[in-house]
């Protein structure tokens, strides 16, 4: 059952960061910079079409990098074999100190614990940065482009801190 869960967290992973964060979110970002930052003049961009799809998307995906790092620890512990390996055979007087062991063992070794808090830290620097960046498109416009640029880009600043975050995250169960 676990390594199912673990199999599905890895899955979750891929698509959240990788797939999804890294190489549509993040990359379609680039030219909106530049045009609030008015480097670049386009008059066929729609900022506000934009903008709005960018509070769209992060609505429907961004809880998604939270969850990611609330459940790293219980997907990606080794003592997840204790449950559909040969080792889940052990006796239940076994299970109750050699499984909390191991998990233990695991979590220091690997700075898991950290590695998940910076995950979930990221990821509520992320929705708080998103939070004042759809106030100001939601808002009454009257924010200037400036304002508006520089809180496009520290969303898309904590969005990259939370990417990286994930990927410091082991990606397969790691056997200690």
């Amino acid at each position: 059952m676990t390594i199912v869960v673990e199999m599905t967290w890895q899955r979750r992973r891929s698509r959240f960061n990788h797939d999804w964060l890294k190489n549509q979110y993040l990359l379609s970002f680039g030219k909106c910079v530049n045009v609030l930052a008015g480097k670049v003049q386009d008059p066929e961009f729609d900022r506000e079409r934009f903008l709005r799809r960018v509070v769209r998307e992060w609505e429907q995906r961004g809880g998604e990098g939270l969850a990611l790092g609330q459940d790293y620890e219980s997907a990606m512990s080794p003592a997840v074999f204790f449950e559909t390996t040969a080792l889940r055979n052990c006796s239940p007087d076994t299970l109750v100190w050699l499984r909390p062991l191991i998990h233990e063992l695991w979590k220091v070794r690997c700075d898991a614990g950290q590695h998940a808090q910076a995950v979930i830290d990221a990821a509520n620097d992320t929705h708080a940065a998103f939070e004042m960046l759809k106030a100001a498109v939601e808002g009454d416009r009257t924010e200037s482009d400036e304002t508006l640029a520089d809180r496009f880009n520290g969303f898309a600043d904590c969005c990259q801190r939370l990417s990286q975050a994930i990927s410091r995250l082991e990606s397969t169960v790691r056997v200690i």
